[in-house]
């Protein structure tokens, strides 16, 4: 039988076109965080299910890289330097839209990372363990299978039951077929995929998507050391802010005390210092003249 190509007439074609580009314009003159996201690797359905996951707090939207470029350029007067994002619109990406900071978004993209199976070729990124417990497969031809895949296995009540945890790909190894196969057959789905966002454009500004990842917590130890250090600078010097003028009060009033002692110049809070020191150098004295 014959295959029947059905085609869009030309007309229809160019209205679809044009409604997707207009789309894509009120979105960019909406949004002030503009982003560009890596779909390699992404299923339809796990960029529907990182779609609702973020639903509310960014728009994810997927078209042409001729449609985005067109959109771009009927929107340089609301986002200056906005043609700056024009050489990433490269291979598979989809726009990213939203008010909310960039770093924040990158963020809540990396919380949303869809688990899918191995491929044999792959890169393991950590160990890919297979945990003991039955697995609740029937045995068969499959027992083979694992065995290639070096998981060792017994059989409890006809079920096929892994004894112990198994590491079968080590961090940094690459996946073979029969490590493929198996996870697979086990339902282990050890990679994760998500968007990752190549640039983004916020206020005028054009951040690489490596600079978005920061560890937070290395981050905030870093602040903490430099407030430290800054602190003790400005004590050092004498500056005075808010913060140090305690310190620097606290230390005028411990040098003072320590002059006027120094000087023997009776105060409050001189005097039992000073005479403290002077019995000190009296018994110093009277031991001295038992010497001789």
């Amino acid at each position: 039988m014959a295959s029947v190509v059905i085609q869009v007439p030309r007309g229809d074609a160019q209205k679809r076109k044009k409604r997707l580009i207009q789309e894509l314009i009120d979105l960019l003159k909406t949004y002030n965080v503009i982003a560009l996201a890596d779909l390699t690797g992404l299923s339809s359905k796990g960029l529907q299910d990182i779609r609702k996951e973020l639903r509310g707090k960014v728009v994810i939207k997927v078209a042409k890289n001729t449609i985005k470029r067109l959109a771009l350029e009927q929107v340089k007067d609301v986002h200056p330097n906005i043609d700056k994002l024009e050489p990433y619109i490269t291979g598979s990406k989809a726009i990213l839209l939203t008010n909310d900071n960039p770093f924040k978004v990158q963020k809540l993209l990396d919380a949303k990372k869809v688990a899918v199976p191995a491929k044999p070729g792959q890169v393991a990124p950590n160990d890919i363990v297979v945990p003991a417990g039955n697995t609740g497969l029937n045995p068969g031809p499959i027992l083979g299978e694992l065995q290639r895949a070096g998981i060792p296995t017994k059989i409890e009540k006809g079920k096929i039951t892994i004894p112990k945890d198994t590491v079968i790909v080590k961090a940094g190894e690459v996946v073979k077929e029969e490590h493929a196969n198996a996870l697979k057959r086990l339902e282990i789905f050890p990679f994760q995929v998500g968007l990752t966002i190549d640039v983004v454009y916020a206020e005028g500004d054009i951040i690489e998507g490596k600079y978005l990842k920061i560890d937070e917590e290395k981050t905030l130890q870093d602040l903490q050391t430099a407030a430290s250090y800054a602190l003790n600078l400005a004590v050092y010097i004498g500056y005075v802010t808010k913060e140090t003028l305690p310190t620097l009060l606290a230390k005028a009033h411990q040098e003072a005390i320590n002059l006027s002692v120094f000087i023997e110049y009776p105060t409050k809070e001189t005097l039992p210092l000073l005479i403290a020191k002077a019995q000190r150098e009296a018994l110093a004295l009277k031991k001295l003249a038992e010497k001789e």
